[in-house]
């Protein structure tokens, strides 16, 4: 509140000012060049305050040893990555998008089992999926049709690029 009081009474000091100086100003040309000065004046005394304000905040809880700490960090995470990080990353995102469009399709999967080539092109090599059972209440607990294993594979193929040949799919065990 002190802050706004303080702020306050800077704007009715520029007013004053600026009034005072206007009505010293004598009818010429030049009064309108004066008038624009002064309100670039009561602009900059209303507006500076606001931005020292927000200056402060934003800079009071930065700290150049934690920036450059944070920079160091996430440096090293990236390095310590590496080639294994990423194809693991690749792997299991795989695995959660596999898994969520199996859940559309109305199956569940227990296990999921992906095989990438390793030259770095993270092609599908093979897919097993074990524990395949469906979730609709109404048919939980009923063995997966192979007409319907024909569908899951084909949906794997289309979304995925990976052949039906290379997909391998086992109904949980009863």
């Amino acid at each position: 509140m002190e802050w706004f009081q303080s702020w306050i009474n800077q704007i009715v000091l520029a007013v004053i000012i600026c009034v005072i100086i206007e009505l010293l100003l004598p009818e010429n040309a030049s009064k309108k060049y004066a008038k624009t000065v002064i309100g670039i004046y009561m602009l900059f005394s209303i507006f500076s305050p606001i931005a020292n304000w927000i200056d402060q905040q934003e800079w009071k809880n930065f700290s150049v040893n934690s920036a450059f700490q944070e920079y160091e960090e996430t440096t090293q995470t990236s390095a310590s990555l590496g080639e294994s990080g990423i194809e693991n990353v690749y792997e299991k995102e795989l695995e959660k998008s596999i898994s969520k469009s199996l859940e559309e399709m109305g199956y569940r999967a227990g296990v999921i089992q992906i095989q990438i080539k390793k030259d770095g092109s993270y092609a599908l090599e093979g897919l097993e999926i074990e524990d395949l059972e469906k979730i609709e209440p109404i048919l939980e607990g009923m063995p997966v049709t192979e007409g319907e294993k024909n569908e899951i594979k084909q949906m794997l193929n289309e979304s995925y690029g990976i052949e039906k040949e290379q997909i391998t799919l086992k109904e949980k065990e009863r």
